[in-house]
């Protein structure tokens, strides 16, 4: 997928729906190693088909980019400020600890 052509990238912006338009169009191969280990193997093998990979994709992303818009709904004008606020730094202090 590439972030060249927008209809062809996945956006924290994205509904469901466009999420799995966008994978089931432009998605190519590319989770927990002995789950992707044992994907691939019925892959090659021919076992599994594409459209099982781009499920798996669409179920992930779309829980992802969901959890991302519930908490970016969660945030106000005090959470921004408190974030946009410059800190302080003790630099002395973690200057004494390496030594």
């Amino acid at each position: 997928m590439s972030a060249s052509e927008p209809n062809s990238s996945i956006f924290l912006s994205d509904t469901p729906n466009q999420i799995k338009n966008k994978i089931n169009k432009y998605a190519f191969l590319g989770e927990d190693d002995e789950k992707l280990e044992k994907i691939r193997k019925d892959y090659t093998s021919g076992e599994l088909l594409t459209g099982f990979l781009k499920k798996e994709l669409i179920t992930i992303l779309q829980k992802v980019v969901a959890d991302h818009q519930q908490k970016r709904k969660e945030i106000d004008d005090t959470v921004l400020k408190q974030f946009m606020t410059p800190k302080k730094f003790n630099f002395l202090a973690n200057k004494s600890e390496t030594k």
